[in-house]
């Protein structure tokens, strides 16, 4: 487990050099589960940061916020990268504590480390986003479990 957050770390570090990603925040929870924030390089006008301890289940997905001048992106990747299988993912996002959209359930086929799950969320200056996310395998077992918040930098949570 050492070794593959090494290998993790080393190849976020080639990302950021050769492909203009800036990564803000990287944690793993006692539960293998891992987060991590990225920035495009040329995001200048708002900075997001996360204000809360990461609520990770799980070790099958590693979760990813990028953040664009009109849209944040969440992120769900296979941590294997060599597995493509079928997922079914339940979430809530919400915009200063009002839900802007929830599903239950969507049959998600061959997600793998090149299809990852992905949640698309216009941004709106000084706005806070949370997103609930639960992905369970075909079998009903549940493999990853998160609660993200991030929302303006001097936004107080």
């Amino acid at each position: 487990m050492k070794h593959s957050k090494f290998v993790l770390s080393f190849l976020l570090i080639l990302m950021m050099i050769f492909g203009g990603i800036l990564v803000i925040f990287t944690a793993y929870s006692s539960n293998g589960g891992s987060f991590i924030t990225c920035y495009s390089s040329n995001y200048t006008s708002e900075v997001y940061t996360e204000f809360e301890e990461r609520n990770l289940t799980g070790n099958v997905f590693l979760e990813e916020v990028r953040a664009f001048d009109d849209h944040l992106a969440f992120l769900f990747i296979p941590e294997d990268q060599n597995e493509t299988a079928n997922y079914y993912f339940s979430f809530e996002i919400k915009e200063n504590g009002t839900t802007l959209e929830s599903a239950e359930k969507i049959h998600y086929e061959e997600v793998s480390t090149r299809t990852p799950i992905i949640m698309r969320v216009p941004k709106n200056p000084d706005t806070s986003y949370e997103i609930e996310a639960l992905i369970e395998d075909e079998d009903g077992v549940e493999v990853h479990k998160s609660k993200t918040r991030i929302g303006p930098q001097n936004q107080e949570p």
